[in-house]
């Protein structure tokens, strides 16, 4: 996908596809995004990886999140609606965010785990 993007003149943040990365270095990426975006009259946010719905809150997994509890959401987890923020308060013409993430399932004991 990276490649693709490059090829349509997308410039990718951090010059490559970032791949395997856990929330510190996810939430530093989506920053910089972010000021990417000031520049710029499109932007496209594209993850592919695991997501999960928590109560009506939609998450992405960083490969580094391993919950125990329904609680460690929100400290091991993206929230995407804070990814769709901060492009909307940058306000490109044109903003895209695609999410193709596979469902996270809980176990009986409520713990998330990746498929």
């Amino acid at each position: 996908m990276a490649k693709t993007l490059h090829e349509l003149h997308f410039e990718l943040v951090g010059q490559d596809a970032q791949l395997d990365v856990d929330k510190e270095h996810a939430e530093t990426w989506i920053k910089g995004f972010r000021r990417e975006l000031e520049n710029t009259d499109v932007g496209l946010f594209y993850f592919a990886g695991h997501g999960v719905q928590i109560r009506d809150v939609n998450y992405l997994l960083p490969v580094d999140a391993n919950p125990t509890r329904e609680s460690d959401a929100e400290s091991q987890f993206l929230d995407a609606n804070w990814v769709m923020q901060q492009m909307q308060e940058v306000k490109p013409k044109l903003g895209l965010l695609i999410f193709d993430a596979t469902s996270a399932t809980t176990s009986d004991n409520g713990i998330y785990r990746k498929q």
